[in-house]
Parts: C-alpha cells; sequence; structure tokens
C-alpha cells in the first residue's frame, strides 16, 4: 500500500467489493434457478477483473467498467421483461432471482461511479471502448 492514497484505496475497496458483490449474487442466481454452472462461465470475467483490480494492476478498473454495464444493462433487460415489455428471452423468475436482479444492478451502479472515479487519463467512454476493442485487435 505504499505510495498509494487514502482515496485511491477507498475506491480500490469499492471496486472490489462491487465485483465480488455481483459474482456472488450471480452464483447465488445459478443455484436458486437450478443452472450453477452457466453462472460459474457468467462469472469468469468478473473473478479477472477482481483479482486484477485487488492486484493492483493499471487495467483492473478499465476491465470492470465494462462487466459492470453489462450486468446494469442485462438487469433492466429483466425488469423490463418483467414489466410485460417483450424481450428475445422469457422464463419465470422467483421472487430470490428479481431481488437479486436489485443487488446485481446496485453493485453494477456503485462500481461503475467507483470506475469513473478512478484517477486516469483517459475519459470514461474511452475505457468502457478499451477493453474488447483491444480483444479483438489482438485476435489471431
Amino acid at each position: 500500500m505504499c505510495g498509494e492514497s487514502a482515496q485511491m484505496q477507498s475506491r480500490r475497496n469499492t471496486l472490489i467489493a462491487c465485483l465480488a458483490g455481483v459474482a456472488t449474487a450471480l452464483l447465488i442466481v445459478g443455484v436458486v434457478s437450478g443452472t450453477f454452472i452457466r453462472h460459474v462461465v457468467q462469472i469468469v470475467p468478473v473473478a479477472v477483473a477482481l483479482v486484477a483490480v485487488r492486484e493492483r494492476r493499471a487495467w483492473g478498473s478499465h476491465a470492470a467498467l465494462p462487466i459492470f454495464a453489462w450486468w446494469l444493462f442485462m438487469m433492466v433487460l429483466v425488469w423490463l421483461y418483467l414489466a410485460g415489455v417483450p424481450m428475445f428471452f422469457d422464463g419465470d423468475f422467483t421472487l430470490t432471482e428479481i431481488a437479486l436482479t436489485g443487488l446485481i444492478a446496485l453493485f453494477s451502479v456503485l462500481g461503475l461511479f467507483a470506475c469513473m472515479r478512478a484517477e486516469s487519463a483517459t475519459s470514461a467512454q474511452n475505457r468502457l471502448w478499451r477493453l474488447p476493442v483491444s480483444a479483438l485487435s489482438n485476435s489471431p
């Protein structure tokens, strides 16, 4: 922690808590819905970002931002479906799953704010697109 300001430490801890919260809630959804293995696969990017943030990698918050954005988007889609808006998926959601969508969304919003506040020379919009663009450019 040498050289890390209290503010940077607080932001890093917030990112860690939010990533862990999203991962945990997704795993609970997997248990409740009987799709645990699917949800384990879904949290792999979350786990990679969590390790990167915990290990103080420079790209950790850059990796976390699109993950939070994605899960917030997915939770909004679930809520729209529950409100009766036709979607590309269907199914029944238990009360537990619905409550967990709120928790995932909360962690995602808090995580997005923490990412956007993270000290960096790049803009939030550039951080959103950096990860997928770099992944595509490194493809064989």
